[in-house]
């Protein structure tokens, strides 16, 4: 029996509620919202106020919820994001969940969230609960990639220890780690959170953390781990989409070894369907077999397909 698929954050629903217009009603709700929390109104009396409007759905108030914050909070957080160049001067501490759940949701080909902070965000939600999926190992190769990447000395992992799983977790961290050649320790503590808000050198997309530490790495966005490209329009610095995967579809095509004349249409059918995990899973077996060859033609011929 094979290893089960999961799609981390995945709802059959999110075509129809982040389709273009959709999407187009999510920016102005968006803009309507900050303007009323840049003029004092409460965020808890303004989102659902501004939503009940436009007849939002609940997973379309959560991502409104998730981008969405005043001017003030926006601007300090980006003055307080650190430069990731400065990421070798020392030990970072990272909100484990966090960062491994939004790139779990992202190699599922799920809905990524980029607000005006710079920040990517899921539409998951822990809820108390985790479970290791087969995504897990790859985004926590990811992480470490990225650390050697950066020339990190340490890195302490921070996990809630009342979720579920967060043991078994916290263990699959320090086993993969063993491959990354930096010190690397997990603390399991009561709330992450509380802790994180304290300290600098943070890296996270948790807004309650990022509003009250004293530095961060915007790490998931910025260095290796932007694994799509979320929609743009011209006149907007962020916009709600779907994660197209584009980055890492091409870093694996790239490497492709030969050509067959049958790889097009098998791309053009995982690409076009919901199995876009399965996906990559069947370009890394060609990576791996080395049937195929000029990958840089097989992408810009099957691109358009990729939502």
């Amino acid at each position: 029996m094979g290893k089960k698929t999961t799609r981390r954050g995945f709802d059959p629903n999110d075509f129809r509620w982040f389709s273009d217009e959709a999407v187009e009603k999510l920016k102005k709700a968006q803009d309507e919202i900050q303007w009323l929390l840049d003029r004092g109104y409460k965020f808890d009396t303004v989102l659902p106020f501004v939503s009940n409007h436009y007849l939002f759905s609940a997973r379309q108030r959560l991502a409104l919820q998730r981008s969405v914050s005043s001017s003030v909070k926006f601007e300090k957080r980006k003055k307080s994001m650190l430069p990731l160049e400065t990421a070798k001067d020392g030990c970072i501490y990272i909100d484990g969940f966090n960062l491994i759940i939004t790139l779990e949701v992202a190699l599922s080909g799920s809905p990524l969230i980029l607000g005006r902070d710079g920040v990517m965000r899921d539409l998951a939600g822990l809820r108390g609960t985790y479970r290791i999926i087969d995504k897990t190992d790859t985004a926590l190769k990811l992480i470490g990639k990225s650390l050697n990447a950066l020339s990190v000395q340490a890195a302490i992992f921070y996990l809630d220890a009342p979720v579920s799983n967060s043991g078994r977790l916290g263990r699959k961290i320090i086993e993969c780690s063993y491959d990354w050649n930096i010190p690397v320790d997990v603390e399991l503590v009561p709330n992450a959170d509380t802790v994180l808000s304290k300290m600098n050198r943070v890296v996270t997309s948790d807004a309650i953390i990022l509003d009250s530490c004293t530095g961060w790495f915007n790490l998931a966005r910025n260095h290796g781990f932007n694994p799509g490209s979320l929609c743009k329009t011209k006149n907007s610095n962020y916009r709600f989409g779907f994660t197209a995967l584009t980055d890492i579809i091409k870093k694996y095509i790239f490497k492709i070894k030969k050509f067959h004349a049958s790889t097009l249409h098998e791309l053009k059918q995982y690409c076009n369907s919901e199995h876009l995990p399965e996906f990559l899973e069947m370009v890394e077996t060609m990576e791996r077999t080395q049937k195929y060859s000029n990958g840089e033609i097989i992408y810009n011929s099957c691109k358009r397909y990729i939502v």
